[in-house]
């Protein structure tokens, strides 16, 4: 997977929602974020998960790239 940046938009793998729990895996299933931050001293991001029908905005801060998929703009 290439360098994901700014303004990239992303979700959790599906590899890193079968890690979470039940609760915490129904918050991010099928939602897409914007990157928008990352730090180069760690290499960790900052993900936001705007709001949804169903779901308040959320922002996910050191989040290790492997952890995400790009999707489509």
């Amino acid at each position: 997977m290439g360098k994901i940046r700014k303004g990239t938009r992303v979700r959790l793998s599906d590899e890193r929602l079968g890690e979470l729990d039940d609760r915490s895996a129904t918050l991010y299933v099928g939602r897409v974020g914007e990157v928008v931050s990352s730090s180069k001293a760690t290499g960790l991001l900052t993900v936001e998960f705007p709001r949804d029908d169903e779901r308040r905005p959320t922002m996910l801060t050191d989040v290790p790239p492997q952890f995400l998929v790009k999707t489509d703009p």
